[in-house]
């Protein structure tokens, strides 16, 4: 009852397969295949979360332990879909997370508004050309004026650099070192840049080394990147805050309502609905005064649903 049918079935492992599983699986083969999988003794499952995107996507590692000890291990992204249900299961080898990282990327790409979708693009890409490497890939994502700054409370541990030191020193030792930087979570993602936490695994030690990153973004390119200790979320959001802030707007007229109520506003205008829901509690109470049109009852997330959809169909696309 947690996969919708059909699921989207996307393996990029090397690992056993045990069925017949096409790329728009049914839940009988999904039962077939797991059923198999327990009757060859792997009867635990060790997982662990990397990575999650949004409230439906995830990156997971896998590790099925038969009890003899024998181990499966594989990492899985996940996709939930309508009702909540997994409708999307890709598989990769355990040690091909920089591949299972973009997939999620991709996932979550496609679920943005063009304007969002760049400035996450234009990040995500950077991550990739790293993991992979490619000098000239990473200087086409930053800006000619790029610069980073380790962050108020990095305490000195990066000097602000300009784009050519930037670049020598993320550079330096790789590709041979095979460490693979991931997108943990996004906390903030608009027109003009994101906080996102990341976490750099290091191949070496098996260690990991947290932080939390704020990059501007402006034509497809990183203009600014600020560096945060982990533990920084709240210093970062701030910072974002006064960088992106509007002229003329007034802070003291802004709080958490007002940030959510533009984050349902955005959603509305580009018919995000999954997002739209994600704002509104369930029950929701509507408590109308208006003289205006009112486009049914909303009390749950159906009937607001169908509300906003309403009146998207007739045109109000545009919250100013």
């Amino acid at each position: 009852s947690y996969y919708a049918e059909p699921l989207v079935y996307d393996p990029h492992h090397g690992g056993p397969r045990y069925g017949d599983f096409r790329i728009d699986a049914t839940r009988a083969e999904l039962l077939t295949n797991n059923r198999a999988r327990y009757e060859l003794g792997y009867h635990r499952l060790d997982s662990e979360t990397i990575a999650v995107r949004g409230d439906t996507m995830a990156l997971r590692s896998q590790v099925y332990v038969t009890d003899a000890g024998d181990v499966e291990p594989s990492l899985q992204v996940f996709m939930l879909g309508e009702a909540g249900r997994i409708a999307h299961l890709g598989i990769f080898d355990i040690d091909d997370l920089a591949a299972a990282s973009a997939d999620l990327d991709r996932l979550y790409l496609q679920t943005l508004d063009p304007e969002r979708a760049e400035v996450f693009e234009a990040i995500a890409e950077f991550f990739r050309r790293m993991n992979a490497g490619d000098a000239d890939g990473l200087e086409e994502r930053l800006a000619p004026d790029f610069r980073f700054s380790g962050g108020d409370g990095r305490r000195g541990r990066f000097p602000e650099q300009g784009r050519e030191e930037y670049l020598d020193r993320i550079l330096t030792g790789r590709p041979a070192s095979g460490d693979v930087r991931v997108i943990r979570a996004v906390d903030v993602l608009t027109s003009a840049g994101a906080v996102f936490r990341h976490d750099n695994h290091v191949t070496a030690s098996d260690y990991v080394i947290s932080s939390v990153e704020l990059a501007l973004v402006e034509g497809g390119r990183a203009t600014l990147s600020m560096s945060f200790e982990a533990d920084e979320l709240d210093a970062a959001l701030a910072q974002f805050e006064e960088l992106t802030a509007r002229p003329g707007s007034d802070s003291a007229l802004e709080n958490e309502c007002t940030r959510v109520e533009a984050l349902v506003d955005q959603a509305c205008e580009v018919g995000d609905w999954d997002t739209f829901l994600g704002h509104h509690a369930e029950p929701f109470v509507y408590d109308p005064h208006h003289r205006g049109p009112r486009y049914g009852d909303m009390s749950t997330h159906d009937e607001l649903l169908a509300n906003m959809r309403a009146r998207h169909e007739l045109g109000y696309v545009h919250f100013d």
